[in-house]
């Protein structure tokens, strides 16, 4: 939930010297939803509705941004991932989900949240680290004669990598790079 983390198998043995931990995970993509739907409704026209949906936003229990996270939002493609990046929304845009809290009341999720949560896991960081260059960094520190081997059976293990259209986009990533 805090970390990724990559062990390199070759052969059925783990390759412990070039093992990687990222903290790219589950716990990564909840703050960015929270962040993100705060920022969406502190954004917003109507000043005390805003405040009051940005402080409801803020206020939601983890199991239910992680119940968010699961059911609500999904990995978008590489193309509209790249357009998130330079800060603009794509089109054509992505409906808004009802989300129920407590029974009663709701709470609107906008389509770029639901959509661009999980770019945590793509954006490169200080050290020019994403999860694709991990695994890509990963292969190359290997030897040469296990390369190709390590390339072609990537194993993914967890509940991010269950998400609608990570594994396509982790592929494009790769192949991107």
């Amino acid at each position: 939930h805090q970390e990724a983390l990559l062990v390199p198998v070759y052969e059925g043995v783990p390759v412990l010297r070039i093992w990687q931990a990222q903290p790219l995970a589950g716990a990564a993509i909840e703050q960015r939803l929270r962040n993100s739907l705060v920022e969406w409704y502190s954004n917003q026209d109507s000043l005390g509705d805003s405040i009051r949906k940005s402080q409801e936003a803020s206020n939601l229990s983890e199991s239910i941004i992680e119940d968010i996270k699961v059911r609500g939002s999904f990995v978008t493609k590489q193309e509209r991932g790249i357009v998130y990046w330079d800060g603009k929304e794509p089109s054509p845009p992505i409906p808004d989900l009802t989300y129920p809290i407590d029974g009663d009341r709701t709470i609107s999720i906008p389509g770029p949240v639901r959509e661009a949560c999980h770019e945590v896991l793509f954006e490169r960081d200080n050290d020019q680290m994403s999860l694709p260059n991990m695994i890509l960094d990963a292969i190359l520190k290997s030897a040469v004669d296990m390369r190709r081997p390590l390339a072609e059976n990537i194993v993914l293990v967890g509940g991010s990598v269950m998400v609608p259209g990570f594994k396509a986009r982790l592929l494009a990533e790769l192949q991107l790079l």
